[in-house]
């Protein structure tokens, strides 16, 4: 099955959209730019600033701060050496201490052996590469609508805002945003 909802684990249901806007608009997510096209990791490594929501927002192979764009708009994107590993983001981001982000966040560890946990936005109109991940996913819609579905190999799937599903990721699939809002969920990568 390639997307099954979690219903066995200790897991809270909580509206996170409305408590990540007021984190959004607070400031304090100092000069990473939020915007309809970037990802916000919640948590970081230890050896990090507890403040980079940055640091594992995207591939942890590929450098994308230091991409480049060539006169034909190819696109050149460095590996990072060594690269980052799912494994070493243990430290809660400060930007979400004391908010139910935390409480989340604690009990997803309790059940779960979990590395970056990432609110992924998908801007409206918009699919992702065809792809496979090297692990499984836990995606928790936390702001969602008509038109935005997961789709793996030949199955398509809508998720349904605040309700915890198990993705296997490790199949070649893609997210679609054929609406006109973005779409935020929360996934957590599971070790």
């Amino acid at each position: 099955m390639d997307v099954y909802e979690i219903t066995d684990k200790n897991l809270p249901i909580v509206e996170l959209y409305d408590e990540f806007v007021q984190i959004k608009n607070s400031g304090k997510f100092d000069n990473w730019v939020v915007d309809s096209k970037s990802n916000i990791c919640i948590n970081t490594t230890v050896d990090s600033d507890p403040n980079d929501v940055g640091l594992g927002s995207q591939s942890l192979d590929y450098d994308w701060a230091n991409s480049s764009t060539d006169d034909q708009g190819n696109l050149h994107l460095p590996k990072r050496t060594p690269p980052l590993l799912e494994k070493d983001f243990t430290v809660l981001c400060n930007q979400f201490r004391n908010t139910n982000f935390e409480n989340v966040y604690n009990c997803l560890r309790d059940e779960y052996s979990i590395g970056r946990v990432r609110i992924m936005q998908s801007a409206p109109k918009t699919c992702l590469s065809w792809h496979y991940d090297t692990s499984h996913r836990i995606h928790y819609p936390m702001k969602t609508q008509t038109g935005c579905f997961m789709v793996f190999e030949n199955n398509h799937y809508h998720l349904e805002k605040n309700t915890w599903y198990y993705t296997n990721t490790d199949k070649h699939h893609t997210a679609i945003n054929s609406s006109f809002e973005i779409r935020y969920h929360l996934v957590v990568s599971v070790l």
